[in-house]
């Protein structure tokens, strides 16, 4: 069975504990490892905080919408919107361990949320605004 939850928050970074909440009550819900939850609420922290910081620059009051779809092996999470795109592959391109053990100075929430998640896809178009899809297996 597939389930799809909706929520929508601002671009102010008080929303982010509501979300991290928000993500950690559907694993509660589905009975998912502590360590699953604990890696999904990481990946969807570092997205949001992205978006709130690069894609809107820091200003307040721009819509995120993300989508949870819950089904019997995966968990897939899009997150949407209407800021700033940016070159997704140029920041996933080499070796993820060495450029964490680098410590480089930008992107490297992008690279924690490839190396948590198994799928990571970004798209962008004017009609849809900025979509990323992040997919765990369970």
């Amino acid at each position: 069975m597939k389930k799809t939850i909706e929520i929508k928050v601002y671009s102010d970074f008080i929303y982010l504990a509501y979300v991290r909440r928000f993500v950690e009550s559907i694993g509660l819900e589905e009975v998912w490892d502590n360590d699953v939850i604990e890696q999904i609420v990481i990946a969807v922290d570092e997205a949001v905080t992205n978006v709130m910081e690069h894609a809107y620059e820091c200003k307040q009051g721009c819509p995120v919408k993300i989508s949870f779809v819950i089904e019997s092996d995966k968990f897939s999470i899009y997150i949407v919107d209407h800021g700033k795109s940016f070159d997704f592959r140029r920041i996933l391109l080499g070796d993820i361990e060495k450029k964490l053990e680098e410590r480089i100075r930008r992107g490297r929430g992008t690279l924690i949320m490839k190396k948590i998640m198994d799928t990571l896809e970004y798209s962008t178009n004017k009609e849809e605004g900025n979509v990323l899809k992040m997919v765990k297996h369970l």
